[in-house]
């Protein structure tokens, strides 16, 4: 059938991006841009960007340094490494974790998360 259209419900994502953008500045755009360059340069393809910005928006918003771009990169990489991937809440649906999240999962996720895992654990920080 032709101009056949996929109906995305994207949820509360862009009134989250807004909330952590207002929290965090310009950082976390920064962060998004600097984990979306990693991984397009580790893998040669683009992340899942609502896995991505799942993970920086579960990040304590005391992490985002307003000035220093490495310290908030540090602080970060190590949160989401440390973090129980079970407990990460979607940017779309906070009653869903990152593996409930069918924006997430049709890509699959997991492969997805653990290559970000993987990305990170290769800096010395």
């Amino acid at each position: 059938m032709k101009n056949r259209y996929t109906v995305v419900d994207f949820g509360n994502r862009f009134e989250n991006l807004n909330y952590k953008m207002r929290e965090c500045g310009d950082m976390f755009v920064n962060m998004v841009k600097i984990f979306n360059a990693l991984y397009s340069k580790a893998y040669n393809r683009i992340p899942n960007q609502i896995l991505v910005e799942s993970l920086l928006y579960n990040c304590p918003n005391k992490l985002f340094d307003k000035e220093d771009v490495f310290k908030t990169f540090v602080n970060v990489a190590n949160y989401i490494r440390l973090a129980n991937p079970r407990s990460i809440i979607s940017i779309c649906d906070g009653s869903k974790t990152i593996f409930e999240e069918k924006l997430i999962t049709a890509t699959n996720s997991q492969v997805c998360y653990s290559k970000i895992i993987s990305m990170l654990d290769r800096f010395n920080y």
